[in-house]
């Protein structure tokens, strides 16, 4: 950039603005003929030429060069993104878990072996058994019973005859309650052992299918794990990609951004040493003015302010 803008000169004046649209669309136009021979052939070099030979001596102002120093880097856009909404954490866990197998419907349990006492049990009917007339026992206790009245020679008294059936009863009372009380007792044992061994049965179904769930529920939580981690991992590396690309458009920026400012400052010094030379020297000839002839002194200002724009020029090479 030159050290004075001269597009913003032809930018600043209407009619030097109206101007060169006329040179620059129409090149049969008089004010092309004019302008374009002597140079004009780009607004920067339309605006220098107009004001050496017609703005300046018309008291048309440059714009000041301090307010052109370069052209600033344009700064990085950042997009923030879209604020997140609520989660429902529940509405989320019953859908994250809607997957996981079910235990189902608990294994039937058999009906409890029930039972009801038979007459084999009971006192009466073992007795009736053993008082029949062929039951050797009830003959033996007979004849004994007999036997022992025959030599009282009471045998053929109603005492004689009663005693052998009461001898019988006595000597076969405590076979048969031992008989009933035995096959009773084993009778309730058959049924407390089936009976456990339908509990035992039940509560091993129950164990394989408690065990066989644990197992599926396992393999399915580990999944779920799984597909959470990496869920977790893809949204840790996109996040880190893009963080990554605005660390470097930052830097880009950043370093583009310090050359400028760096360029800017070395040429804003570089202006104040050329104006402070030109105002050191303008200063010397203000002090010799009465000693030299006016043409001189004129001369020596122009030849200061050329050497001074020469300087500002070189600034803005640099």
């Amino acid at each position: 950039m030159a050290l004075y803008d001269y597009t913003a000169y032809v930018d600043k004046y209407d009619d030097i603005t109206k101007l060169w649209n006329t040179i620059n669309s129409d090149t049969s136009s008089a004010a092309y003929k004019k302008w374009h021979p002597l140079g004009a052939s780009t607004k920067e070099a339309f605006g220098k030429l107009h004001y050496d030979t017609v703005g300046k001596g018309a008291g048309r102002k440059l714009p000041d060069p301090s307010a052109y120093p370069s052209a600033y880097p344009t700064t990085p856009t950042y997009t923030p993104p879209a604020p997140g909404g609520t989660i429902d954490e529940i509405a989320y866990g019953r859908s994250a878990v809607s997957g996981a197998p079910r235990l189902g419907v608990a294994p039937t349990i058999a009906s409890p072996a029930q039972r009801t006492p038979g007459v084999e049990e009971l006192v009466e009917y073992r007795m009736s058994q053993m008082m029949r007339q062929e039951n050797p026992y009830t003959q033996q206790a007979i004849k004994n019973t007999k036997q022992y009245y025959n030599k009282r020679g009471v045998l053929n008294t109603s005492m004689a005859a009663s005693a052998g059936v009461d001898a019988a009863v006595k000597s076969m009372l405590p076979i048969a309650q031992q008989d009933a009380a035995m096959i009773h007792s084993q009778a309730i044992e058959n049924q407390r052992v089936v009976n456990q061994f339908l509990m035992e049965d039940y509560k091993t179904k129950m164990t394989f299918r408690l065990t066989e769930y644990g197992h599926m529920m396992n393999t399915y939580n580990s999944g779920l794990q799984r597909s959470h981690e990496k869920n977790e991992n893809s949204i840790e590396r996109a996040w880190k990609a893009e963080q990554n690309m605005y660390d470097r458009e930052l830097n880009i920026w950043r370093d583009k951004y310090r050359a400028e400012v760096e360029k800017i400052a070395a040429m804003s010094a570089c202006h104040q040493n050329a104006m402070s030379r030109w105002s050191a020297t303008v200063a010397a000839i203000e002090s010799t003015k009465e000693k030299i002839s006016t043409e001189y002194y004129n001369q020596s200002i122009k030849n200061a302010a050329k050497t001074r724009d020469a300087e500002l020029r070189s600034c803005t090479r640099r």
